[in-house]
């Protein structure tokens, strides 16, 4: 057992006399060694409130609730009723708790906010972060562009592009080039650092420096990969100079935490901040669905009021290690259809039209006294260019948690025998039912391996590469290419 493990003696220890079952809690509960520290110490400091046993279960899911990238325990969402049926767990208004009232160190620790129960941290923060949206959107004082500027620079951009982007990737350059505050959400595959390089292109076209523009992502890795992936996507559209590349090629990504000089020492500011601004005009976030509250809201705050801000991110990837799934709260609900105000709309439709074959697929808004805070914001890409159609129907079944639809899709290959796999395709969704012996499912993998894959090719190719000399590179480099393309396979 590690020194850190959260166990049944673990918990016990620090919220002593619970008549509850402490060995099912780490079982069912996303559990971590701060909160539980922080529940420790309420649990010494509360003793005057007489608290019912009850609401300490519920602090235990509402930490449970954090940990699976939540920044709050909603209270009638169908998770925590399925928790309210397992502990048995009493109706929240009948434990009768004025969570106002409970403090520690003089300092609130819960909030209340109708069904949702907060830690005061997570809530001020979420509360921070839609004020500092609110901001960035009602009070940009930034370079604004009218139509013509944006139709002539988008001309002049898709024009010296090799291959064409789809209506929704345009669709997201505009959106970017238009309002201060851009969202773009798509899985992998669907084109989102292509069009970066275009909305790049157009924003230096229009007269931003390269020196103005920040790319960053919530980790190194991330970042490595943002910026190699945009050097790429650069040297595929056509150069304005086929003999210098690039200005924007000068890019470089770098984490999050560099970019506002973030400080891990205590009480003290991270180097840019809300009264020390970064001196860009341009930063493109990449990978947001990574990114938690905290992190979101400290790099909010450092970025300057004339400064245009673009998310990019994955809304349907697994949320950010510490609270807040921040993406997927500002993106729309998935599979609805994005809702414009009707002026955006026309603007969409008189820009894009040279380059679509209809923008009858934007909806409007009908209510013009209802509008989001982040309508005429956001765009959802759902073309990939990484897999078949076939394959990304059916992912959207098990996306969506959709058994029936999966195993009747059209597009499901069910095995019954292991000869299918000689005439099946190459890019396919296959099923098997499982196989009593592993070996068997081993079998099915490596008849399939070797019907699509030439395995003495690929050994030839091992045989020729294997002992070179790093010094006499240049020698092999031929073997190593036909190894690598090979591998690609």
């Amino acid at each position: 057992m590690s020194l850190f493990d959260i166990n049944e003696s673990f918990i016990k220890q620090r919220l002593p006399g619970l008549s509850v079952d402490y060995a099912q809690l780490p079982d069912r509960l996303h559990l971590d060694l701060a909160h539980l520290q922080l529940l420790a110490d309420c649990y010494q400091h509360w003793h005057q409130h007489k608290l019912p046993e009850q609401f300490w279960l519920y602090l235990l899911i509402l930490v449970d609730e954090i940990n699976r990238g939540s920044s709050c325990l909603d209270m009638t969402s169908p998770r925590f009723l399925q928790q309210q049926d397992q502990f048995q767990l009493a109706d929240w208004r009948d434990l009768n708790v004025a969570v106002e009232s409970l403090t520690l160190a003089a300092q609130p620790v819960l909030v209340q906010q109708r069904q949702y129960l907060y830690f005061a941290k997570y809530f001020h923060a979420e509360k921070t972060l839609y004020q500092q949206i609110e901001t960035r959107i009602k009070q940009y004082q930034g370079s604004r562009y009218d139509r013509a500027a944006i139709q002539q620079v988008l001309q002049a951009m898709l024009q010296r592009r090799t291959y064409q982007l789809n209506r929704e990737q345009i669709q997201a350059v505009v959106t970017a080039l238009w309002q201060p505050l851009s969202l773009v959400s798509g899985g992998p595959g669907t084109g989102k650092t292509s069009l970066l390089a275009t909305l790049l292109r157009c924003l230096h076209g229009l007269g931003v420096a390269v020196t103005d523009m920040a790319l960053a992502a919530p980790t190194g890795r991330a970042a490595y990969r943002m910026t190699e992936s945009l050097h790429l996507s650069l040297q595929q559209e056509q150069p304005d100079n086929h003999n210098e590349p690039h200005p924007l090629s000068q890019l470089q990504a770098q984490t999050i935490h560099r970019l506002i000089g973030q400080s891990n020492r205590f009480n003290q500011k991270n180097r840019y901040h809300q009264n020390h601004h970064l001196p860009h005009k341009v930063i493109v976030i990449d990978e947001v669905s990574m990114v938690d509250l905290q992190l979101m809201t400290a790099l909010l705050s450092a970025i300057s009021h004339d400064c245009r801000l673009i998310l990019l991110g994955d809304q349907f990837q697994l949320p950010s290690v510490d609270s807040g799934a921040v993406l997927a709260d500002l993106m729309p609900p998935a599979n609805l259809k994005l809702p414009l105000s009707g002026q955006f709309a026309s603007l969409l439709s008189e820009l894009m039209a040279p380059y679509v074959d209809a923008t009858d697929y934007l909806s409007i808004h009908q209510d013009s006294d209802h509008r989001g805070l982040l309508m005429d914001t956001c765009t959802v890409l759902k073309q990939s260019h990484r897999s078949n159609q076939s394959i990304q129907n059916i992912s959207e079944c098990v996306r969506v948690g959709d058994a029936a639809g999966f195993f009747k899709h059209p597009d499901l290959i069910q095995l019954q025998q292991l000869k299918e796999l000689q005439s099946g395709p190459t890019e396919a969704v296959m099923w098997r039912p499982q196989a009593a012996k592993q070996s068997t499912e081993l079998e099915v993998f490596w008849q399939w391996f070797c019907h699509h894959i030439d395995l003495e090719a690929y050994r030839r190719d091992v045989r020729r590469c294997q002992g070179f000399s790093a010094q006499n590179l240049s020698d092999h480099q031929s073997d190593l290419n036909a190894l690598f393309q090979r591998i690609q396979q």
